[in-house]
């Protein structure tokens, strides 16, 4: 489950962070370019630099050193490994890359691929196909929504046993954008251990991507989860990443929303809805 990292409480251990992909390396080289605005860049500067620290602050509490992700080939997912290799280091991350033949496109594999050498990280490449057919092969397995989630299902189950495998901790790649929306698979991909993303809104998320030094097309290729075919995220809400954060903010902050906007409307049925997602298992009291 993504959860906000208000959850994890902050660490005081003191790090530094070195190496090629050092944060203030990053950010002199955005001082230097003529098409970014360093007043723009440098909040988001500070954040990546409070989410690395926090990711590793994290790990030590918990004395594991180790981190496995999922590479999609999207944006969260290329933000997450980014921000674990700068906490942990490219040697104690790795990417799975985890397609299904029929709907897992060979851009977004590419892309995936691409970015671990980026990261220098291990990655690995395993079809799905033969892990899901036999949940598939179930009866009642016929809506493309159900399908759709044993995808996501079995992708996390090969994660954690990697995890456990290696003496890893599983990091999450939903945002908080997804995470209120409810547009995540409940033990799925909503399943991890930590979520360095998980108190960002998708376009923050966006924003990352120059500060950490990624190819600047994971901004502009449309997000999917591919669950199915011709699947994009804004084509199944049924509305854009940027809208849902203005009004998502608004909520938040317990400002008050147009009533007679449609997907307005639709986005507080999916806060609602979605609860279940943000509270798992909770416990019924005896009395």
């Amino acid at each position: 489950m993504c959860l906000p990292n208000t959850l994890f409480p902050r660490m005081v251990l003191s790090i530094h962070i070195g190496g090629h992909n050092d944060p203030k390396k990053i950010v002199e080289k955005q001082k230097n370019s003529k098409n970014t605005s360093t007043r723009e860049l440098r909040p988001m500067e500070q954040l990546a630099q409070n989410l690395i620290r926090n990711l590793k602050d994290y790990f030590l509490h918990n004395g594991f050193t180790r981190a496995v992700v999922g590479l999609s080939g999207g944006v969260d997912s290329a933000v997450t490994a980014a921000l674990a290799v700068r906490a942990l280091g490219a040697e104690n991350v790795t990417g799975l890359l985890l397609p299904h033949s029929a709907f897992s496109s060979e851009t977004n594999l590419a892309d995936a691929a691409e970015l671990g050498e980026i990261l220098q990280i291990k990655t690995q490449k395993i079809e799905i196909d033969a892990f899901a057919q036999p949940f598939l092969n179930l009866s009642w397995a016929t809506k493309e929504l159900t399908r759709g989630n044993i995808f996501a299902r079995v992708r996390m189950t090969i994660l954690y046993s990697w995890a456990n495998e290696h003496q890893a901790l599983v990091i999450g790649t939903c945002n908080k954008s997804e995470t209120l929306l409810g547009y995540e698979t409940k033990f799925g991909d909503g399943a991890s251990d930590v979520a360095v993303i998980g108190d960002l809104w998708k376009t923050e998320v966006w924003q990352l991507v120059k500060v950490l030094g990624l190819p600047e097309k994971l901004m502009t290729k449309a997000p999917s989860a591919e669950l199915f075919h011709d699947h994009t995220d804004e084509g199944e809400l049924g509305f854009s990443y940027h809208f849902a954060d203005e009004i998502l903010q608004k909520w938040e902050q317990g400002e008050k929303l147009p009533q007679d906007d449609p997907h307005v409307q639709e986005i507080l049925r999916r806060i609602a809805a979605s609860e279940h997602k943000r509270n798992i298992a909770p416990v019924i009291s005896r009395n």
